[in-house]
């Protein structure tokens, strides 16, 4: 499961609600969309009944979104949309005005990481078959199999709606 959200202030209770529910692990990758200093869920809250070490926990593998854009020129994307499509379709389908909804701004770099993600599995399982691995048989223990994933994710590059070309590596 890939759950996308964007906290905002309300991060440290989102986290915990998280932990509590038991909605991390193996089974989840959190994409974090957001401006967030690094480690700020290392940051003790009084308002909130969480360890640092459970809140470490519950986002152990995240991955974080950062720097909202919206790419300025008429160009077509990996997807085949141009950034001005983009956001027509997506506030089509929102259906109510725009400036209501929360993390509107985010969109595109939300979609363009979903594609960096997509981009870097796909590369990472080609690389895996020449050795006769396979990207199926990941686990948090096969150093081998992570290295791939985190090199190809650093050797992305495509055309965003968010900006193009988007290096993956510069993103992080």
């Amino acid at each position: 499961q890939i759950p996308l959200t964007l906290f905002n202030n309300s991060r440290f209770h989102a986290v915990l609600q998280v932990y509590k529910e038991r909605l991390f692990g193996k089974k989840y990758v959190w994409f974090l969309i957001g401006w967030y200093a690094d480690n700020w869920f290392k940051t003790p809250d009084p308002a909130i009944n969480c360890t640092v070490e459970e809140m470490t926990r519950a986002v152990e593998g995240h991955v974080t979104t950062e720097i909202v854009m919206l790419n300025p020129e008429n160009t077509r994307s990996i997807s085949n949309m141009t950034s001005q499509e983009f956001m027509d379709k997506l506030q089509k389908r929102l259906g109510k005005d725009p400036e209501g909804v929360g993390g509107l701004q985010e969109a595109p770099l939300a979609y363009d990481a979903i594609w960096a993600l997509a981009l870097a599995l796909n590369k990472t399982s080609y690389e895996l078959s020449k050795r006769g691995l396979r990207l199926e048989d990941f686990n948090y223990n096969n150093d081998n199999i992570s290295r791939e994933i985190y090199k190809a994710m650093n050797s992305s590059s495509f055309d965003g709606v968010s900006v193009s070309p988007l290096h993956a590596s510069s993103a992080s």
